[in-house]
């Protein structure tokens, strides 16, 4: 059981690295939020603001449908753009500097939510556009969902901007090297917690290793994944143990 969990937590973190994630759940949220306000609308919400806040409703279903499309038009031409751009910039890091900078900008979280909130726009206006009938009254019209999908709009306007002005920075040199220097420093203090605390834990009882067979390996690399199940059993079924050294100052 325990391993079943280590591997759903391993392909949880997989997933989590991938850039599809977190645009596919606020994605998610837009079609939620979508049918909620279907449903208020049954319940006749636009008709309670109607008569609070009569300016803020749209009172022609013709008008509506343009303001919805328009919309939908709009947030899909910046995301093109703005990913666009952004697999421009990825090409030219590559080239540039080096290909081992591409997961950090492509896994960087604020890209990822920018990206989600343009999907969750356009699936949020696409299903109230749905809901809209042109022969309705003004009354029967879907108008508050109408507005929080002008609202969304803004907001991605706004999150344009902010992505613009961020992925611009970002691809600069002396920024890539703060951020190489900043990760550098929370690692290396990681590691010097971690050895604190090693240091205060019972010595393991196979610490005399001096008769064990030992491997090396006859080529320079890194561990890109590790099979702690595999290499378990193993172990049980040969009846034997395995110590894995780590270099000082080598990431594991």
């Amino acid at each position: 059981m325990k391993h079943f969990f280590i591997r759903i937590a391993t392909f949880l973190r997989t997933v989590k690295s991938k850039i599809a994630f977190f645009p596919s759940l606020i994605a998610t949220g837009g079609f939620f939020l979508a049918l909620g306000m279907i449903n208020l609308e049954k319940l006749g919400i636009s008709k309670r603001i109607l008569e609070i806040f009569p300016m803020l409703m749209v009172e022609d279903g013709d008008t509506a449908l343009n303001v919805l499309s328009t919309c939908i038009g709009g947030v899909i031409s910046m995301m093109v753009f703005s990913f666009s751009m952004v697999m421009l910039l990825l090409s030219q890091a590559s080239s540039n500097f080096s290909p081992r900078l591409l997961p950090g900008l492509i896994s960087n979280k604020r890209h990822q939510i920018i990206l989600g909130v343009f999907l969750a726009t356009i699936v949020y206006n696409i299903f109230t556009l749905f809901s809209v009938n042109t022969n309705e009254e003004q009354y029967a019209l879907p108008g508050f969902s109408i507005l929080l999908g002008v609202f969304f709009t803004i907001i991605c306007l706004s999150a344009f901007i902010f992505f613009i002005h961020n992925i611009s920075q970002s691809i600069q040199i002396n920024n890539i090297m703060d951020g190489i220097h900043d990760e550098a420093i929370t690692r290396l203090n990681e590691i010097i917690e971690k050895e604190k605390k090693a240091s205060n834990l019972p010595v393991p009882y196979f610490k005399d290793t001096s008769d064990w067979h030992s491997y090396t390996s006859h080529k320079s690399g890194y561990f890109q994944n590790l099979s702690i199940k595999n290499i378990t059993d193993i172990c049980k079924k040969n009846d034997v143990r395995v110590y894995i050294t780590i270099e000082k100052g080598c990431l594991f």
